[in-house]
This record gives C-alpha cells, sequence and structure tokens, in this order.
C-alpha cells in the first residue's frame, strides 16, 4: 500500500490549487524565491515524491442465503426476496470501473446437513461494466436453507481478493451471527492485519441485538463499518454506501498491539447463572462468571462466553473499561419440558423444564422456535436484558386411558397426546381439537393461561 508523505501530500494539493488558480503562486519555494510550475511539472514532482494516483478498487459482495432469510420483513416480504431486490437495485448505480465479485453462502444445503462450508464464489472478479449483469442474474435462483458460516466465508473471500492489485473491500450482508465454528470478529482482525489494504463492511439485515453486535465487531476490527438494513430500500442503500466509502476514503493504517502490555478490562453479565469465558483465539478458559460474582477482570481480548444455548461470541474487551452483557431470560408459565429451537439450525440449544430450572432459562438473546410436544411457539425473539414470557394454556384431562386421546391443531396435525400417566398437555394459545377414542372431535379454544379440565367417562 502506499504511504504518503507529508512533502507529497502538500504537492498533491497544490495540484488541485494549480487547476483552481490557472497556475497562480503556490505556497512553496525554492532559495526563497517563489516557485512556478506547470500542472505536468508538479503531477510529475508529486510521482516522483511518492504521491500515486488511486489505487482500483476491488469489492466483493457477500450476500447470506442462509435458512434464517426466509423470515419475513415488516412489509411481509421474505428477506431474501428482498435482499435479491436490494441487490438488483445495488447493481443499478455500481460505478462500471470497480472490479467487482459475488459469492453467497447457505443455499447449497439444508439446514438438515450442518453444512459449515456451504459457500461459493458464484461471480468472479471483473469489471462492473462486465459482470454487474450476471451478478443480478446469479442472485435470483438462490434458495435459503443453510447454515452461516461467516467465519470460513471471511477467510475465502480474503483470499479471493489477494491476487488483485489495489484497495480489497468485503460487503457482508447477513441476518444472522455465526453458526459454526470460529470467531468471525477475531478472524476480522486477523485478516486486516495480514491484508493491509482489506476493508470489512458488514451490514445488518433485520437482526437481533446479539448479531448486530458480532457484525459490529468484525466491521471495526477490519477498519470498516457497520450499516443497519430493516427493508429493501435501507439495504440497497447500505450496500451503495458501503462501496462509496471504499472508494473515496484511504485505507486506515493499522498498528500491531501487543495485548499483553495492555492494562486488563473487566466482563460483567447482568442476572448471571453460571459462564464460562473463554480466550476466542486460545480456547482456553480464562474464568468462570455467575451469580455470585458477576463482575471479573480480564486482559484485553476478544471472549467467546457460555450459556445454556451456546456461546455468546464476539465479546470485546478493552482496557480499563467493562464491557456489559445482558442476556436474556425465558420464563415459561403452565409448561412441563420445552426445548429452545435456533431458527438457523433446527437445533435444539437450550431446554426449560418447570422441574429443573424452575420454567426458566438465561440465554443468549436471539430469535428462537419453542417446542411444545409435537408443535411451536413460533418466532420467539429474546431481547437482550429482558425477560420473555410465555403464558402457555393447556389441557388437563382425566379418564383418557393408557392408549391416550389425541390433540390437533386446525390443520389436522397431532399437537399433543394425553394419557393416564400424564393427563395435562400445555399448549400455545390457538385452536385445537381434541378427538376421542370413539372418533368424537370436540373444538378447543386455548388461550394464555387458562387450562381446560375436561374429565372423560
Amino acid at each position: 500500500m502506499k504511504i504518503f508523505s507529508p512533502l507529497s501530500t502538500r504537492i498533491a494539493a497544490a495540484v488541485l490549487k494549480q487547476r483552481e488558480t490557472n497556475e497562480e503562486e503556490i505556497g512553496i519555494k525554492a532559495n526563497g524565491r517563489p516557485l512556478r510550475k506547470s500542472i505536468a511539472a508538479l503531477i510529475g514532482l508529486a510521482l516522483s515524491s511518492g504521491f500515486a494516483v488511486a489505487a482500483p478498487l476491488n469489492v466483493e459482495l457477500i450476500l447470506d442465503a442462509s435458512g434464517s432469510m426466509n423470515g419475513k420483513l415488516p412489509s411481509g416480504e421474505r428477506k431474501i426476496a428482498g435482499a435479491k431486490s436490494a441487490v438488483e437495485a445495488f447493481i443499478g448505480k455500481i460505478n462500471p470501473e470497480i472490479n467487482l465479485s459475488f459469492r453467497a453462502y447457505g443455499h447449497q444445503f439444508h439446514r438438515t446437513k450442518k453444512n459449515c462450508k456451504d459457500t461459493q464464489l458464484i461471480v468472479p472478479f471483473d469489471k462492473a461494466s462486465k459482470n454487474a449483469s450476471t451478478v443480478v442474474s446469479s442472485a435470483k435462483p438462490l434458495k435459503a436453507q443453510g447454515y452461516t458460516p461467516i467465519s470460513y466465508v471471511l477467510g475465502l473471500a480474503a483470499d479471493d481478493l489477494k491476487p488483485t492489485e489495489g484497495k480489497h473491500t468485503i460487503v457482508l450482508v447477513s441476518d444472522g451471527k455465526e453458526t459454526c465454528k470460529g470467531d468471525p470478529c477475531l478472524l476480522a482482525k486477523k485478516l486486516a492485519a495480514a491484508d493491509v489494504d482489506l476493508v470489512i463492511h458488514t451490514i445488518g439485515f433485520g437482526v437481533d441485538a446479539t448479531t448486530k453486535r458480532q457484525l459490529q465487531c468484525i466491521a471495526k476490527m477490519a477498519r470498516g463499518e457497520y450499516f443497519s438494513a430493516n427493508d429493501i430500500a435501507e439495504l440497497s442503500a447500505s450496500m451503495t454506501t458501503a462501496v462509496e466509502k471504499a472508494e473515496v476514503e484511504p485505507v486506515k493504517e493499522t498498528e500491531t498491539v501487543d495485548l499483553s502490555n495492555l492494562a486488563p478490562g473487566r466482563l460483567e453479565i447482568r442476572g448471571a447463572k453460571s459462564h464460562d469465558v473463554f480466550n476466542a483465539e486460545t480456547g482456553k478458559e480464562v474464568t468462570n462468571i455467575s451469580y455470585t460474582k458477576t463482575i471479573e477482570t480480564v486482559p484485553a481480548g476478544i471472549y467467546n462466553v457460555k450459556f445454556d444455548n451456546g456461546l455468546w461470541k464476539s465479546v470485546e474487551v478493552k482496557p480499563n473499561e467493562t464491557t456489559v452483557l445482558k442476556p436474556a431470560i425465558l420464563e415459561i408459565k403452565n409448561g412441563y419440558n420445552h426445548d429452545i429451537i435456533d431458527q438457523e439450525t433446527g437445533q435444539s440449544v437450550a431446554s426449560v423444564s418447570k422441574v429443573s430450572t424452575g420454567g426458566k432459562a438465561v440465554l443468549v438473546p436471539g430469535r428462537f422456535d419453542v417446542q411444545f410436544e409435537d408443535t411451536f411457539w413460533r418466532d420467539v425473539i429474546l431481547e437482550e436484558g429482558k425477560t420473555t414470557i410465555l403464558n402457555a394454556g393447556g389441557v388437563d384431562i382425566k379418564g383418557a386411558g393408557v392408549n391416550g386421546v389425541r390433540i390437533y391443531d386446525i390443520n389436522g396435525k397431532q399437537v399433543a397426546k394425553v394419557r393416564s400417566t400424564r393427563s395435562y398437555a400445555p399448549l400455545p394459545p390457538g385452536k385445537y381439537v381434541l378427538q376421542l377414542k370413539d372418533g368424537q372431535k370436540i373444538p378447543l379454544d386455548i388461550t394464555a393461561g387458562k387450562v381446560i379440565a375436561i374429565k372423560l367417562k
């Protein structure tokens, strides 16, 4: 990367002034006398002094096509469809001289495959004037279905940029946090240190607080900026702004910092239960934070913190500062045993039990589905620092017998079975049908907090 000296900077400014003043005198003197230079001579002097013309810009656009992109925007449109429209609008405004490439992830394998290498460089680097239309057409058939391997994807994107000369920019669009191994914030820091021309901008597309924090950390560590987008217009505008910044702003200088010489910081978990804290780089446990001691002093760095539903990743602790994590609390009233399902992976990440956990759990914030026997309470938003209460209803049936009776939703899908050994079935509010042994059907209108008692003959 070209380093600009104070002299070359002054000469460059002089060139600009020269254009405006039609070769008026400028404030550079030789032997005490004013020096007049033609524009051509000044440019030659600037180049010989290390001042170079703008380096070419290489931009890799990365689009999230993981399973969570099937979620809906406030408009009712699915995120993946909105993202494709935003890409098309963005491409219509891009500078045709930019070297552009397009990568996606999560689009090739369903989440049941648990594929943490699901990514593809769909459109290689070329002038946007040549491949912009290919980017648009390549985005249209993408199917949102897989995992979110952000760390793996960023590593490959950095490799994609290596052969190119000039400024290296990654624009990452994601609606979810890392669901595979690795800490993308830590990786972004390493990638930026290895490539002095690299900048990573991130765009959170309708994200929760935890995802936003991780995407912000990625951008910060890689000299970039975080943008928030909640609809198609905002997403397109964010992509455009990110690229425009890359065009006009110089890449920031980086310093190699010896963390061992920095003062420690503090990590606080409000409403803590018991949480092991790991150094993100070494994987070693450095401390435990619990309800008996909610603040611990740790070396400055990036950490992963263990919760019942997995790791809270990309937690940066700065010297002499306190980083505060505010976990979410989920409470289920009138419940029994319930698995918390990660919407992105479809996997159970925690359990809430009336018996063992008192119907409560301390969790990493996010969006989840909560299982009720054979059905789900869908799209439960667990917000940072807040308690979310699911006030279930239910049915208590006496005389169901050993073989039991079944409960169906209005679409005819079985959602629960009640038997003599367990007469109570908690259910999300809604309309159901109880089918008796003789085929008789009894409609059930389950409301929040209400338990319907039924006695069979």
